[in-house]
């Protein structure tokens, strides 16, 4: 038994020896290889990447490539200025710009125009490229426009600011509460107006039924009565109808229609 023990002992020491060997020779190989062994690595993983890419765009759920926006160079044009009739103006002729332009043919490149900004013109601020009246009325006749279409546009943005106000006031609960009230009477006399065409088309109605009755003939009712009468009240309309009756001569009768009240 101790010369087993023995025996396996060696057999450990002797594995532990070769594996301590193996990992010798593995670190003198990298050693040696340097950049070459990195460079191939580097080389395995992007074919690996391009063949996973490959597999991708092949596949039915491929996602399309980004498109790509790039900037070469800059255009400047210059528009005339013109007065309009903007209501954006507290108050005077607002200014515009024309269809008409000159195009600069000397282009700037996006980095350049981006440093000009950045050093020598900086972006203004809201208060200094707003204008007063008088700055504007000079700016659009220094530019060609003349005095009576600054005239002209002025009272075009003052009626634009009338119409504004108006639209303001309108809005009101109590001019909606007006405009409510307003609409509710012209509902109402729409349906009166309807309700007298239909008592007119049911007195010709009756008209007709009492002339098939009576077995007279038929004739126009000039001086039939309208339906609500001016005065309001009830109405009672007496229809004299002349025939014959069957057996008789000539006889005169009447009929007595009520007309609804107002």
């Amino acid at each position: 038994r101790e010369e087993e023990e023995e025996a396996e002992a060696k057999e450990e020491a002797k594995k532990r020896e070769e594996e301590a060997e193996a990992e010798a020779k593995a670190k003198g190989n990298g050693k040696g290889n340097g950049n070459g062994g990195s460079g191939n690595g580097a080389n395995d993983r992007e074919e690996d990447r391009n063949e996973t890419d490959d597999e991708s765009s092949a596949g039915p759920t491929s996602n399309p490539p980004r498109a790509r926006v790039t900037f070469t160079t800059l255009k400047w044009r210059r528009y005339p200025l013109r007065a309009v009739d903007n209501p954006g103006v507290s108050r005077g002729v607002a200014i515009g710009i024309g269809w008409d332009y000159e195009e600069d043919d000397s282009p700037a490149s996006v980095n350049a125009h981006e440093e000009y900004r950045r050093t020598v013109l900086p972006r203004r601020k809201l208060r200094e490229i707003k204008l007063s009246l008088a700055q504007r009325e000079r700016k659009l006749l220094d530019s060609g426009a003349s005095r009576q279409e600054v005239d002209e546009m002025r009272r075009a943005v003052e009626e634009a600011h009338r119409l504004r106000r108006e639209t303001l006031r309108r809005g009101s609960d109590e001019e909606m509460r007006r405009e409510e009230r307003r609409e509710g009477m012209w509902r109402k006399l729409r349906k009166v107006l309807g309700m007298k065409k239909r008592y007119e088309e049911e007195v010709d109605d009756l008209w007709e039924r009492a002339q098939l009755r009576r077995g007279g003939r038929r004739r126009e009712r000039d001086d039939a009565p309208t339906f609500p009468p001016p005065g309001g009240g009830a109405v009672a309309a007496e229809v004299k109808m002349e025939g014959t009756r069957e057996g008789t001569e000539g006889g005169e009768g009447s009929a007595a229609s009520d007309g609804p009240g107002t």
